[in-house]
């Protein structure tokens, strides 16, 4: 990384700078390393502090970087992008790529589960661990809790990759309350 002094451009300073910073990231550093100080950056750039800032706060939210207190600012490892909605409803490379079984058991679910679904106590539910495989990297875990009353003839869902994502064992009524009774369990932040 070079000294640049960022001249008048007719974007903001900090966007520019931004610009200029991932073209560094992509050059100069390699993922986990730890970047100079606030103080080295901005005089290396020619910038205050406040115009550093916001460029790092933008290539933060981009992914770029990750920046922990003590730790300092460190280069992101790059993300593994999914599109969602495509018009299959479907995942891409699905041909390739798809959910992969990791356990489906049956038992007694959590007390919140079952008040979820409306089972009694002591009733069991299938429950499916499964992984999202994309590009040859796990990009998702799944956990589903499906009532044994909501599986015709105890049979899972038999498509080839697993149950598919969003396929409920029932209708959604009016109120958008699941008839089948499928449920996802509760995780963090639910």
């Amino acid at each position: 990384m070079g000294t640049t002094q960022l001249e008048s451009v007719p974007e903001p300073k900090y966007w520019h700078l931004k610009t200029v910073l991932s073209e560094a990231l992509d050059q100069d550093f390699e993922v986990g390393e730890v970047l100079p100080n606030e103080r080295e950056l901005a005089a290396r750039f020619g910038v205050a502090r406040a115009t550093l800032r916001q460029a790092l706060e933008q290539l933060e939210l981009e992914g770029r970087l990750q920046r922990r207190r003590g730790v300092g600012t460190t280069v992101a490892p790059p993300r593994v992008g999914v599109a969602v909605g495509s018009a299959a409803n479907g995942w891409p490379l699905e041909s390739v790529d798809g959910w992969e079984l990791v356990a489906a058991t049956e038992v007694e679910p959590p007390a919140a589960v079952r008040a979820l679904l409306g089972t009694g106590e002591g009733e069991a539910v299938h429950t499916v661990r499964r992984t999202r495989i994309t590009g040859g990297q796990a990009v998702a875990a799944e956990l589903l809790y499906v009532p044994a009353a909501s599986v015709p003839g105890g049979q899972a869902d038999r498509h080839p990759s697993g149950p598919r994502p969003g396929r409920r064992a029932g209708r959604a009524d009016r109120a958008g309350r699941d008839r089948g009774q499928a449920a996802a369990a509760p995780g963090p932040g639910r």
